[in-house]
Parts: C-alpha cells; structure tokens; sequence
C-alpha cells in the first residue's frame, strides 16, 4: 500500500502494509506507487494553485509567485515566464476597480 501527500512544499510518498495507519497520518491510499505519484502530482499543483490565487498585487512581485509559476506552468510548451503573473495581476486590478 502507498501512501502520498502533499507537506511542507514536497510530495511525500511511502510504503507500508497497513492502510488505516497510513490514512490516520493524512495519506491518501493507493494499491500502486504510479497511482500514487499521479495524486502526489494533483495534490501539488492544487496546493500551489490555491497559494498562487491567494497573493495580492504586491505579493505576486515575489520571488515566491514567480517560482510557484514555473512549478505550475513551466513545463507547458508556450509558457512565457511571467505571463500568469501579470494575468493574475490584471485580474485582481479589474475586480478591484469593480
């Protein structure tokens, strides 16, 4: 039985035989260690898009928002650096203005 999660800015996967154990931690359970990657994956890019939508205006100058960018869309084949910054930037802007 695998175990996955998503802590402290890391996905955390381990392998134990007992399954309530690994859920009283806060694990989600999976019978094999690809299913579990794959919901590690989901977990984190979930987990960075909550924080992404979270900043304000100023903090999405922050080293912090331009790494969670690339972590979330730098391996998309167009993927211009900055760009869901400045997106997330006019939007904020637009609904303030509102």
């Amino acid at each position: 039985m695998f175990g996955v999660k998503f802590e402290n800015d890391k996905i955390m996967i381990v392998e134990k035989e007992n399954e309530s154990e690994l859920l009283k931690q806060g694990y989600d359970t999976f019978d094999n260690y690809e299913f579990a990657k794959t919901r590690g994956m989901v977990l984190e890019r979930k987990a960075l898009r909550k924080e992404f939508l979270s900043f304000s205006i100023d903090e999405l100058d922050s080293d912090r928002a331009k790494e969670i960018e690339k972590r979330i869309w730098g391996c998309l084949e167009d993927y211009t650096p900055g760009m869901h910054i400045e997106h997330r930037k006019s939007n904020l802007q637009n609904t303030k203005c509102q």
